[in-house]
């Protein structure tokens, strides 16, 4: 569980949303698929779109690069 302080809370507990004694609690799993790995996955697609949409690049060890949707590197 993460704790993360609210500022101006009119009620500081509300448990049918998570806010206990003016923190919300959120669950690790729920923050990582709905925080974490979106926020990822849109990084991922802008790397990749401006790697492939630039021809000024220099090139890029393979090894280095985040995978790249549906590719892996072997």
């Amino acid at each position: 569980m993460f704790y993360f302080t609210c500022f101006n809370v009119e009620d500081p507990d509300d448990p049918s949303v998570g806010l206990l004694n003016g923190e919300l609690a959120i669950p690790g799993n729920l923050l990582r698929q709905e925080v974490f790995e979106p926020v990822v996955n849109q990084v991922r697609s802008l790397f990749w779109s401006l790697y492939f949409g630039s021809d000024h690049l220099r090139p890029l060890d393979p090894m280095a690069l985040p995978d790249r949707p549906g590719h892996r590197f072997d």
